[in-house]
């Protein structure tokens, strides 16, 4: 419950920034571990990388623990991105896919809602953030978007996007 100061490297920065924060947790996604904290100044609930904080003291300064369960707050985050709105996602997977999707969720709000000798359709629960976007998208030809539809037009345009880059 004590306050600290760190110096963080974001990747969107060229340089680092000082924040003084009210750690509360820890959390893993992608093989990579976060802080999850209160930040003192912008008075919001904020993650930081552990691997991009340059220094870290613990100042003299304790705080009273917030009510905040870190497990609640991700519950429908594919990894640490919240910053959408959790939606009902649809994903049509061709019958080879489904079987590793299947045995290997995505989310634990995966459902079957349609199986057909082709194709397995299934729904989540999620935030659609860009860290899903590019799990989306790594099985390219292997999943159709069903819903939302702005999802689906978001992954076409970086299809587009990245099939221009090979022109």
């Amino acid at each position: 419950n004590m306050e600290i100061i760190i110096k963080h490297q974001s990747y969107w920065k060229e340089l680092p920034e000082i924040r003084k924060l009210q750690p509360i947790a820890i959390k893993e996604s992608s093989n990579r571990w976060y802080l999850i904290c209160f930040d003192t100044v912008k008075k919001d609930f904020r993650n930081f990388g552990l691997d991009r904080i340059q220094t870290l003291e613990i100042t003299n300064l304790k705080f009273k623990p917030v009510d905040y369960n870190a497990t609640t707050y991700y519950q429908h985050a594919f990894g640490i991105e919240t910053y959408e709105p959790a939606t009902k996602i649809v994903l049509n997977f061709n019958s080879f896919q489904a079987q590793y999707i299947k045995s290997l969720p995505l989310h634990h709000s995966q459902n079957i809602i349609f199986e057909t000798a082709n194709s397995c359709r299934f729904e989540y629960f999620m935030h659609p953030t860009n860290d899903f976007i590019m799990e989306i998208m790594k099985y390219g030809e292997n999943v159709i978007i069903e819903e939302p539809t702005s999802l689906r037009e978001t992954v076409k345009s970086k299809i587009v996007t990245m099939l221009n880059l090979y022109q």
